[in-house]
């Protein structure tokens, strides 16, 4: 960024048509700064900026690698469009868009290396995408969101060394994974009201957990895989939380949803057998064949195509049970015991009553 500077006093009588001059200067529209970065272009080391309504691309085999201090690509101003196709490196953050770079759209086809945030976004309504021939490899968060009205999908792969996989602060954002996220501390971390999250895909999580969120009135809706290595999904207190347990659900660690409010869980059946244990949950409704609620345990038959198959079980949750279930509501079919389909008995088939 160049900067204007008075190099010495200016004269009494020389002051206000020096003003106005630079006052024309400063008014003057910024006009978009375009870029595209090709694979005859070698490797660019040049950090881009985007200036507002404007694109940025980064064909098949296009290169651009930063240094340890710097930022790859700096969006700024609003309705920017970005799309990597090519290989992205940088010491810092992958893409930095700014708290007003609203309405921008950021694609990644390619790859991302970034020793911070692989893509930290700070506007409003930033439509926010990693295909799935996209990969996210960052030291902090894969991808960071702190503006509202977002919309973040994955569909290809996303590692977050330290932090979170994909991780939103704001307000009514819309979250989908459909592919693969590894986290040292949580998949997805979600602290803004009337969140929408939405796996299908894989999380697996050494840390926090695999779903964490704490803002009000958040959905989630889980028919993938979800490995915590201390909890599944976790909620907070005071957030009203509702989980949505699809057909396709495989789940290993606990879902301790924080309690002290009305929490919900929706258990559609399973497409594999499972004993659940739930921790601080208010509500849970079975509604699906095939389950049986027993004190604070749900277990869901199994289905042979998938378990006997695969071999692959939900989780059989060991810990101990924190609050008391406040409120069941209704079992629409008559409760059906676990079924063993294979000679041989998983963990996920073993159904321990807890004291």
């Amino acid at each position: 960024m160049s900067t204007f500077r008075l190099g010495h006093v200016v004269p009494h009588t020389l002051t206000r048509p020096l003003v106005i001059a630079i006052a024309l200067m400063l008014a003057t529209p910024t006009f978009a700064a375009d870029f595209t970065i090709t694979a005859a272009d070698g490797t660019e080391t040049t950090p881009q900026v985007l200036n507002g309504a404007s694109t940025g691309v980064i064909e098949a085999g296009g290169t651009l690698t930063v240094g340890a201090f710097e930022d790859a690509i700096d969006v700024v101003g609003p309705d920017n469009t970005l799309t990597n196709n090519g290989a992205i490196t940088a010491g810092n953050t992958g893409i930095y868009s700014a708290p007003n770079a609203t309405n921008a759209t950021i694609t990644n086809s390619g790859s991302i290396t970034a020793g911070d945030d692989g893509i930290l976004s700070t506007g409003a309504n930033a439509i926010i995408t990693n295909t799935n021939s996209g990969t996210i490899t960052a030291g902090d968060d894969g991808i960071r969101s702190t503006g509202d009205d977002v919309t973040i999908t994955n569909s290809g792969t996303i590692t977050s060394t330290l932090f979170e996989g994909i991780s939103s602060s704001g307000d009514d954002a819309t979250i989908t994974n459909n592919g693969a996220i590894t986290a040292g501390n949580t998949g997805i971390a979600s602290v803004g009201t009337n969140a929408i999250i939405t796996n299908s895909g894989t999380i697996t999580s050494t840390g926090v957990g695999g779903i964490y969120s704490s803002g009000t009135n958040t959905t989630i809706n889980n028919s993938g895989h979800i490995t915590g290595t201390n909890h599944a999904v976790l909620g907070a207190t005071s957030d009203s939380l509702t989980l949505n347990l699809l057909k396709g659900s495989q789940l290993m660690g606990a879902i301790n949803l924080g309690g002290a409010d009305n929490d919900t869980v929706n258990i559609h059946g399973g497409s594999v057998s499972a004993t659940l244990t739930f921790v601080s949950t208010e509500n849970i409704n079975l509604l699906g064949p095939g389950l049986k609620l027993s004190g604070d345990v749900v277990a869901v038959s199994v289905d042979g195509t998938a378990d006997a198959a695969r071999s692959v079980v939900l989780s059989t949750i060991t810990s101990d049970i924190h609050d008391q279930i406040a409120q069941r509501t209704y079992l629409p079919a008559a409760p059906q015991p676990v079924k063993g389909v294979t000679s041989t008995v998983l963990p996920g088939l073993q159904f321990k009553q807890h004291k």
